[in-house]
């Protein structure tokens, strides 16, 4: 089995307890990564701090302080302290069966009491992609219990629904159970709206209308369908383990929903499939 230090990420984002939210999620926007690690001034591990933190936080706008603006709010606030670390030697199958035990998806690598790397889920993907069994099919791993919503449906709903699957993915369908979109926690945290304005007319002395400088701002309420990626990848249950996890490392994504041979919604194939595949 192959090693945590040949397949870890070593180029590491870090930040201090006392940052801001904000800080936080610009650093991931402009880095395109899913977690940062928290560290002292001696650059020792305090915490990690994921996207899919900031998702569930953010997205469910309760205690009262989560409502304030993210750049008044600090990452200690909402980063996971309870670090597990492995080490450059350990077996991945080892690291993916810790991973999958106590539900993270990323585990810093320690060198000697140095920081060296951080093996993430996205990690082990890629060594499925690489080095899976051609021979195990998608619907022998995949999780069956797929959360579904309209797109209809609140933001906060989506959120609720997010947390209480271990995907952390929510399938978007059509009135009539038509696969449309994915939401996942980068939708959640990342997204950015465009605010609709509209001018507003006067009439003139000669009885014309005519614009004015001012302008009012638009604001809906947001809606699953406003945030959900679309058009969506997808993957059949006859595929292989190892095609599933090439498309989700050529295309930069965490699930694919999977269809059966009518098409059919059945499951999804995610990177929690990823670790009890190595794991086993």
């Amino acid at each position: 089995m192959e090693k945590v230090g040949r397949y870890m990420t070593r180029e590491v984002f870090t930040l201090n307890p006392n940052d801001s939210l904000a800080k936080a999620r610009n650093v991931m926007l402009t880095k395109k990564i899913g977690k940062l690690l928290i560290v002292d001034e001696k650059e020792r591990v305090l915490g990690i701090l994921s996207r899919s933190d900031m998702a569930f936080a953010l997205g469910k706008g309760s205690p009262r302080w989560r409502k304030r603006p993210i750049d008044q709010m600090l990452v200690k606030d909402l980063m996971v302290t309870k670090v597990i670390t492995v080490e450059p030697s350990t077996p991945l199958n080892e690291a993916a069966k810790v991973m999958l035990e106590k539900d993270l998806s990323g585990l810093p690598v320690i060198d000697k009491g140095r920081l060296v790397g951080i093996l993430t889920t996205h990690d082990l993907t890629k060594y499925l992609a690489d080095y899976g069994s051609s021979d195990l099919r998608v619907r022998d791993v995949m999780d069956k219990k797929v959360a579904t919503a309209s797109p209809f449906h609140s933001i906060h709903h989506v959120v609720e629904l997010m947390a209480s699957t271990p995907t952390r993915r929510v399938v978007i369908v059509d009135s009539e159970g038509k696969l449309i979109g994915l939401i996942s926690p980068f939708n959640i945290a990342f997204t950015k709206f465009d605010i609709k304005r509209k001018v507003v007319f006067r009439r003139s002395l000669g009885g014309f209308y005519e614009p004015t400088h001012r302008k009012v701002a638009y604001f809906g309420i947001a809606i699953a369908g406003d945030v959900m990626s679309s058009p969506v990848f997808i993957i059949h249950e006859e595929d292989s383990v190892t095609e599933a996890a090439r498309g989700m490392v050529n295309n930069g994504i965490g699930a694919l929903p999977v269809l059966d041979k009518n098409h059919r919604l059945t499951g999804i194939f995610s990177r929690r499939e990823v670790l009890k595949v190595i794991a086993h």
